[in-house]
């Protein structure tokens, strides 16, 4: 499968970019090209990992992976810190609210950047799904992003219709 350019995502995506601050820019004044996502996706390859907090007590995080000699970039969007009790202690916790994988390119890198600034932005706007709960309190907590124009995400959705 071949990776798509900037202009494909638009083409395909129509209002994409002024939906997502303009990700035609990095930031103003910055353009998304080709040298500027090189020079930070060879800073991302050498750090491994970046985490990019937001004001919101949210968090992205990129990761370079490596799968069968193919290098990729897991982008994971991080809700709110829950209190998580375990034997020896409480700490807090970032449940794991979406993530998705891209190819470890120029254009694999702003792909992972417009996913997790829609749904930082989703997870803000609209909140995580509220029937997704911890299923054992020794595990991490399990919050999903609800699923587009519904009350929940979609694992919850179909309990609740087999229900």
């Amino acid at each position: 499968m071949a990776t798509l350019t900037l202009q494909d995502i638009l083409a395909r995506e129509p209002g994409l970019a002024t939906r997502i601050d303009t990700m035609t820019e990095l930031i103003a004044g910055v353009p998304a090209s080709k040298e500027n996502l090189k020079t930070l996706l060879e800073h991302l390859m050498k750090q491994g990992e970046t985490a990019l907090e937001g004001t919101d007590q949210t968090s992205i995080l990129l990761l370079v992976t490596k799968q069968r000699k193919k290098k990729e970039i897991m982008v994971r969007v991080l809700g709110k810190a829950e209190v998580m009790r375990w034997v020896h202690g409480d700490y807090n916790s970032r449940p794991c609210v979406c993530s998705e994988v891209f190819p470890c390119t120029e254009d694999g890198l702003l792909q992972g950047l417009l996913y997790g600034k829609q749904n930082r932005k989703r997870y803000r706007e609209e909140g995580p799904c509220p029937d997704c709960v911890r299923l054992d309190e020794s595990l991490r907590p399990v919050k999903k992003l609800k699923a587009q124009g519904m009350p929940k995400c979609e694992a919850c959705m179909f309990k609740a219709i087999v229900a």
